[in-house]
């Protein structure tokens, strides 16, 4: 089976140094609608329009222009906007020429996944979710894979997990206010103290390691790509059938922070803080 790399980004450019300020809140709607679509998978004009702050006339020509672009696409079914195949393309042009930390993860999951055989990926939170940059399949006959660039729960899973544990406190307390703890699974954290007993092992262990806490027979391990200040914007994670990553968990625990200890490092590096 051969090995895809595949990628995609849903949040916005966050450097120091800004454009002019926009002129028509026209346009500073368009990205505010994409931005609604990273939150949520699909979603209706009048709820856009509320969620936005602009008219449903407004809405309805945007979402249109935006569908006929290909960054939005739309269901006759549901009667309802999702992302398009355009915000892919414009993903995979922000991966490769994206900072020199995230080329450096895409690297180190394409390592990952040629040393454990298992599908490896980068994820990034994006505002009350989490969503995954970029992925290698996995080399065996069966395999997981997720959905580039969709929405996931920050309460479950193994990288949701690694990305909030470096948060600051006062931060991860706005971030999880009123937060939905949603059961996927028997396994997964029902309650915040649940969630902040996870986060403090892997602030210890500086791993999470999951199973079956958002998807029946499935297991995870993966560690947050620490910067020079000590935060984290990625974390890189191996995924697949829960019979497959158990057994080798603790090689794989290994493994995976070795990895994102190598990006970690080296965006360190890049600060001055090693000589």
């Amino acid at each position: 089976m051969s090995v895809r790399r595949q990628s995609a980004i849903t949040s916005p450019h966050t450097d120091q140094t800004q454009p002019p300020p926009a002129r028509s809140q026209q346009f500073l709607a368009v990205s505010h609608i994409l931005y609604a679509l990273c939150e949520e998978p699909e979603i209706g004009v009048l709820e856009l329009a509320r969620k936005v702050g602009i008219s449903v006339g407004t809405a309805q020509r945007i979402t249109a222009a935006l569908a006929g672009t290909g960054l939005l696409a739309w269901s006759p079914y549901t009667r309802k906007y999702s992302l398009g195949d355009g915000v892919l393309r414009l993903g995979n042009a922000y991966a490769h020429k994206g900072s020199q930390q995230l080329q450096r993860c895409l690297l180190e999951i394409e390592r990952l996944s040629k040393v454990t055989r298992e599908t490896a990926a980068v994820h990034r939170r994006v505002g009350r979710h989490r969503v995954i940059l970029a992925q290698v399949e996995g080399s065996h006959d069966l395999c997981w894979r997720s959905e580039i660039g969709r929405p996931y729960p920050l309460h479950a899973g193994a990288a949701s997990k690694a990305l909030l544990a470096f948060i600051p406190p006062l931060q991860l307390d706005e971030l999880l206010q009123d937060h939905i703890f949603e059961a996927y699974q028997p396994a997964t954290p029902r309650t915040r103290d649940a969630l902040n007993a996870d986060l403090e092992t892997v602030r210890r262990i500086g791993v999470a390691v999951s199973f079956g806490e958002r998807a029946t027979g499935a297991g995870g391990v993966a560690a947050p790509v620490i910067d020079a200040a000590g935060l984290c914007e990625y974390a890189l994670s191996i995924y697949g059938p829960e019979h497959r990553i158990r057994p080798l968990v603790d090689e794989l625990i290994q493994t995976v922070r070795q990895a994102a200890a190598r990006v970690s490092s080296s965006a360190i590096s890049d600060e001055g803080a090693i000589p």
